[in-house]
Order: C-alpha cells, then sequence, then structure tokens
C-alpha cells in the first residue's frame, strides 16, 4: 500500500482517506468524498 499512496498523483488526499476508513470508521462512499473534495481543493 505504501508506494501505491506516496507515487499517487494526490497522495495527501489518498492518505486522508485512508485516515477516515481506518480511524474514523469512515465507509468507503465517505472515504471517496474525502477523497474527491481533497483533490478538488487543490486544482
Amino acid at each position: 500500500m505504501g508506494r501505491n499512496v506516496w507515487q499517487h498523483d494526490y497522495p495527501l488526499a489518498v492518505t486522508k482517506a485512508l485516515r477516515a476508513i481506518v480511524y474514523d470508521k469512515a465507509t468507503s462512499q465517505e472515504a471517496e468524498k474525502i477523497y474527491e473534495e481533497e483533490i478538488h481543493k487543490n486544482k
């Protein structure tokens, strides 16, 4: 999983989404929303 995160175009977005799943018990849909919001915030 590490290389897939760090070599991703948006590593921070992936990290935030994964963190939400692991620590906040977010669903995959919630994590996807976090990911999408982070990507659009940085464009």
